[in-house]
């Protein structure tokens, strides 16, 4: 049994082991810290990682500073990289990229990097936040706010994308950016369906992404497609601010009414259903006549979008309708008044068809039903000069005007009337430009979203 004084004397023996032992480990901490701080100082002369011997040179320096191993394997291996060459693995651990200015480009063993100083971030991780992962992650957050924000994506479509740029934001930071590389690979190996549908998955299964929905317009694909249409009517100077065309007359009909089927549209004769303001009842006469009248110019411009095609044909024929009185020569006026505000001459239309025929997106014999309907529609229609080109419906063409020294007024048929005529000049597209020239702004802003598409009601 130790006496009292022993007792005193190992105590003090403990204590001073314990000193030592931290005055070890801060001497040990600073060496580690001097060796960030002259690596990532550059104080590591550029040669070093230019040849064999100065990585050799390096490596023996690592080694010895941090006492991992035998400074001759551990500098050979070091020694024997080649700039640049990746190594997945060896002895001494996993390689990864250097942390530190003076090393960039060099693959070197996990073992073998530097300790990073404590109250800083490293340049790269893999499982925690790192510069090069705060940067990969700002980039695709700016990205993704960019992309919540465009008014010309369908609102839900933007909300399933900002769950997927919000998970992709926070992986990026937690693995140096590798995450934006996963999903590019995951583009490439899934296609652009599969991609989608991982994108739907993970949004379905967010809480976020309904949330997001119910506060929103509530609108569906259909309805949004159609207001980017009224949009670029509008840029076209073909509708008014709110929404109106102008008929032969100088009266307006509103083509911007839009939402649920209600009684006040007319009920279908077939179904007995409420109609939509675009809906047409098919067994009326009137309506028979004018469908073909109309249904090619709004194809054209609409690029061939069945769906968008048949609600704008609706629109359009109500509006002929609305103040014909039944009369076909009069609602003909307001049919022939649509061409001329838009310009929309019959060799530029036909050229677009052609383009149409070629892509496949119609056949040949829709394509001669719709240019004999033009033929129709535009009969006794004086165009003038009719500009050096087009892009209707986003279909680049070509077509040459005729050789008149300068444009003629407009001179209506006996089917249309004489106060169109009079009005004509104020209503009609500036001269020079053709339905092609003004429909180039709508071709950019719009490009309508594909009928499959339009059927994922989220």
């Amino acid at each position: 049994m130790s006496t009292p004084y022993q007792q005193l004397i190992a105590n003090q023996e403990a204590q001073k082991q314990t000193v030592l032992k931290n005055q070890q480990q801060r001497q040990e901490q600073a060496k580690k810290n001097e060796l960030v701080n002259t690596i990532s100082q550059g104080l590591v002369a550029d040669q070093m990682l230019t040849s064999g011997e100065g990585r050799k040179q390096l490596g023996s320096f690592i080694a010895d500073q941090l006492g991992i191993g035998s400074t001759s394997t551990v500098a050979g291996d070091f020694g024997g990289l080649s700039a640049g060459t990746p190594v997945a693995s060896s002895q001494s651990g996993t390689m990864l990229a250097s942390a530190n200015p003076a090393l960039s480009g060099q693959t070197v063993p996990m073992s073998m990097q530097p300790p990073p100083v404590e109250s800083g971030t490293p340049f790269f991780d893999v499982g925690a936040p790192s510069t090069a992962g705060y940067v990969a992650g700002a980039v695709r957050g700016a990205r993704g706010v960019q992309r919540f924000f465009d008014p010309n994506v369908y609102e839900k479509d933007r909300n399933r994308q900002a769950i997927w740029d919000a998970g992709m934001t926070v992986a990026n930071v937690y693995t140096g950016g590798l995450a934006e590389l996963g999903d590019t690979a995951a583009q490439k190996l899934l296609g652009k369906g599969g991609y989608k549908e991982a994108q739907k998955v993970l949004a379905y299964t967010t809480p976020t992404y309904w949330m997001m929905n119910a506060v929103g317009s509530g609108k569906d694909r259909d309805q949004f497609n159609r207001d980017q249409v009224r949009k670029s009517f509008g840029e076209l100077k073909f509708v008014d601010d709110q929404f109106n065309v102008s008929l032969a007359d100088g009266t307006k009909f509103n083509i911007g009414v839009d939402g649920k089927a209600k009684p006040e549209y007319g009920i279908d004769p077939n179904t007995g259903k409420a109609m939509h303001a675009f809906d047409l009842n098919h067994s009326d006469p009137l309506v028979k006549q004018l469908v073909p009248m109309v249904n090619p110019l709004v194809n054209v411009l609409t690029g061939g979008d069945k769906k968008l095609a048949s609600d704008f044909t609706g629109y359009l024929v109500r509006a002929a309708m609305s103040n014909s009185g039944g009369d076909f020569k009069k609602a003909m006026s307001n049919v022939q008044s649509f061409y001329q505000q838009l310009n929309a001459n019959p060799t530029d239309l036909a050229s677009s068809i052609d383009k149409m025929l070629a892509d496949k997106k119609i056949d040949a014999q829709t394509a001669a039903i719709w240019k004999n309907d033009i033929n129709k529609a535009t009969s006794g229609m004086n165009w003038g000069n009719t500009g050096t080109g087009s892009n209707i419906g986003g279909f680049k063409i070509k077509s040459t005007p005729p050789p008149k020294p300068a444009p003629q007024p407009y001179q209506p048929t006996k089917s249309v009337s004489q106060s169109y005529a009079a009005r004509s000049q104020q209503t009609q597209a500036p001269q020079g430009q053709n339905v092609g020239a003004l429909y180039s702004n709508f071709a950019k802003n719009f490009v309508p979203q594909s009928s499959v598409n339009r059927r994922e009601q989220q």
